[in-house]
């Protein structure tokens, strides 16, 4: 079970690397597609706080993608501009960030799962 829980740790790192790549190599045409976007302008400033600020950026707006519903019902992002956003690089996005959402999940299950039985096997349960 705990290597479980290291091979989930190795895919979130592995997820992080990907968004860094795609935040230094396609964030000024993703930020091209958005620039209609409140929400993706709001959040602008994290491309200059390094590697870290970039994949946050990148992963926020791969949210935003993913979900846009929030945004289009309080207009923090334009429908017109989502409707013009290349498929392929929005698939990418859509298909990275439910991944990072189901390893996140697991990470927690299978974490739990080690706590409950670590203190099963103590005999403190």
């Amino acid at each position: 079970m705990a290597f479980s829980f290291v091979g989930i740790l190795a895919a979130i790192f592995i997820l992080m690397g990907v968004f860094l790549y795609l935040g230094y190599t396609r964030m000024g045409e993703v930020l091209a597609c958005l620039e209609g976007c409140y929400a993706v302008q709001q959040r602008k400033f994290l491309m200059y706080g390094g590697p870290w600020g970039r994949i946050m950026l990148i992963a926020s707006i791969a949210g935003i993608v993913t979900f846009p519903g929030i945004y289009l019902k309080y207009g923090g992002v334009s429908k017109s501009d989502l409707d013009n956003f290349p498929f392929a690089l929005k698939r990418k996005l859509v298909l990275l960030h439910v991944l990072s959402i189901v390893l996140l999940v697991s990470g927690l299950l299978v974490g739990g799962a080690v706590i409950v039985t670590w203190h099963y096997a103590k005999g403190s349960l």
